[in-house]
């Protein structure tokens, strides 16, 4: 889209800033206290000396009827982990099939929201912009944050949105943007114990709340620098607000 276009080397060159250690998530207490508690769950189901395994998520920036936007997915009830849970699309890493994290981060973004066939070429179609910190998710698995945007303007209207972004049945209840400027006034926090605490006090975590639900834990930790360091300093916010679009599984 146009607005993309004009932003993209001004979020690029915000993110060279960071330079060759990348965008931080975490304080070094932060990440420390966040691996004591994976590594205590770890070892209270008889896996402490299994082997971490490594993951990406894609966070998807996004233009909605030229509104700055971001993507997410709202995860299956089904699913093994993190049930109804709003996140970003990603997943493990696939030896013999990935070469980085940028590769897991496009393969499960492409699973998971389901495109029709042909209609959009995610490798082509979505600019890589830069990554962050690996931080440790809940059960110690390494995630690797990619940042990218999807090049074309999305349309707000439900149905046509719905046929791009369907969601896989098997793992995504539904697909869902939020503008920029909705998630940096709507921001609030509560308390978040896989961020430690100091002289007694509870640490405290960021949430969103949307009228999908709340963006919390690991995606919401990941999301907050991203808004606040890099797109609105960028001004990748403006353009007024905007209800953003979403598609729900057809049976509903």
């Amino acid at each position: 889209s146009a607005v993309m276009r004009t932003f993209l080397p001004k979020i690029k060159d915000q993110l060279s800033c960071f330079g060759p250690s990348h965008l931080p998530i975490l304080t070094e207490a932060q990440l420390a206290s966040s691996l004591e508690l994976a590594e205590k769950l770890a070892a209270s189901r008889g896996l402490q000396n299994r082997k971490r395994r490594r993951a990406a998520v894609l966070v998807p920036l996004c233009t909605v009827d030229s509104i700055p936007s971001i993507m997410f997915t709202l995860r299956s009830a089904d699913v093994r982990t993190h049930k109804s849970e709003i996140s970003f699309p990603g997943g493990h890493r696939e030896c013999g099939t990935d070469i980085s994290s940028v590769d897991t981060a496009i393969r499960e973004t492409k699973e998971e929201l389901a495109s029709p066939e042909g209609w959009y070429d995610y490798n082509e179609g979505i600019s890589i912009l830069g990554r962050t910190q690996v931080i440790p998710s809940l059960t110690g698995i390494m995630v690797t944050p990619i940042i990218g945007a999807f090049d074309r303007d999305f349309p707000s209207a439900p149905e046509k949105f719905s046929r791009m972004f369907p969601g896989n049945e098997g793992e995504v209840e539904s697909v869902f943007t939020v503008s920029v400027r909705e998630l940096l006034e709507n921001e609030t926090a509560e308390t978040l114990p896989r961020l430690g605490g100091t002289r007694g006090k509870e640490a405290m975590g960021p949430v969103f709340p949307t009228k999908h639900g709340k963006v919390w834990g690991l995606t919401a930790i990941v999301l907050r620098p991203i808004l606040h360091k890099i797109l609105k300093p960028t001004g990748f916010y403006d353009g007024g607000s905007v209800q953003g679009c979403a598609t729900r599984r057809k049976d509903e």
